[in-house]
């Protein structure tokens, strides 16, 4: 069965407005589609600050992330995402390595989200468009992993924006995986 993918965009600067559509067709669905339902985020501080990325977080009781999770930690100007984690007890948990942005300075407010993995299985070569964002006003963060755990691909959605990638326009974020 054939399956289309639309990307629409308009563009508006200094006084002048492109649009533009762009259409993709496979012969297969290919990969997965859906809304995940993501936990909310916790707010919270960076309360020490071992180097840049090793840190301890303080939130708010019945938080709900445990040792062995994986999380994203935003603040103004900077995200470190796919941290591991230690819970040290109902209010702290030590976060460690990740990639991103370095951890901001101690007592700085952040933000902390559960990562959620949604399993799907695509041939990165076969994949013709991609799409990913918040319906929310947050900020989010997508990232592709391989079979053996790579990282293919990785954006920052800021808040009320979508990420999105087509064929034919810059290289394929997920070519050569299976």
């Amino acid at each position: 069965m054939a399956t289309q993918g639309t990307l629409t965009q308009t563009v508006s600067v200094a006084g002048m407005s492109l649009q533009g559509t762009t259409t993709r067709q496979s012969d297969s669905r290919l990969g997965y589609s859906s809304d995940p339902v993501l936990p909310a985020a916790k707010s919270g501080s960076l309360t020490t600050r071992t180097d840049a990325d090793t840190g301890v977080l303080t939130l708010g009781s019945g938080h709900g992330i445990v040792t062995g999770d994986k999380v994203d930690v935003y603040w103004s100007g900077g995200l470190r995402y796919a941290m591991d984690v230690t819970a040290d007890d109902e209010t702290t948990i030590t976060v460690d390595s990740g990639d991103g942005d370095d951890l901001p300075a101690e007592d700085t407010a952040v933000t902390v989200g559960k990562c959620v993995e949604v399993d799907f299985a695509l041939t990165g070569d076969n994949v013709v468009m991609i799409g990913a964002g918040c319906t929310e006003s947050r900020r989010a963060h997508v990232t592709f992993l391989s079979a053996a755990d790579a990282i293919l691909a990785a954006a920052e959605i800021p808040a009320g924006e979508v990420w999105s990638w087509a064929s034919n326009t810059v290289t394929n974020p997920l070519a050569s995986a299976s």
